[in-house]
């Protein structure tokens, strides 16, 4: 699963540059005088995709913001109950999240949902980031559900 989160880790870095190129040739047509309708939505769908393809892989290194103050200060058995419990409502939300930002893509498909600026992109497509990313990241945090639940002492 690891090469798998990373995969779409390197995804989502190329969405980061891919946006990066979007807004530079948005500057520099705007530099020109003219423009290029779209260019400001795509910047945005990418932007979006490269945070949510990144979310499992984040949270699979353990750099995810975490407020630790209340579990540092309990002891052994206490910790590892605190975060299988964090871990099942995260389960429960994400799972959620999936769950229903699936049903959006699927209407948006079924309905032809297009964007309302001068891209007419079907919005379909940069909602699947998000659906992708979610799943994901539900995967990760059942990964590490399993593996604390299964170890023993220390988170």
């Amino acid at each position: 699963m690891e090469r798998f989160y990373r995969v779409f880790l390197w995804v989502a870095a190329f969405f980061n540059v891919a946006t990066l190129v979007m807004i530079l040739l948005s500057i520099s047509v705007r530099l020109v005088g003219s423009s290029l309708p779209g260019l400001d939505a795509y910047s945005g769908y990418f932007i979006a995709a490269s945070f949510f393809l990144a979310l499992a892989e984040t949270f699979h290194r353990n750099e995810h913001i975490r407020v630790s103050i209340l579990i540092n200060n309990l002891k052994d058995p206490y910790k590892r109950y605190l975060d299988l419990f964090a871990m099942l409502a995260g389960i429960f939300i994400v799972g959620y999240l999936t769950f229903f930002s699936a049903r959006m893509v699927l209407f948006s498909y079924k309905f032809n949902d297009i964007s309302q600026l001068p891209d007419a992109t079907p919005l379909w497509i940069p909602q699947l980031s998000f659906v992708i990313g979610m799943f994901l990241l539900l995967l990760s945090i059942i990964q590490r559900f399993i593996k604390t639940f299964n170890k023993k002492g220390d988170v």
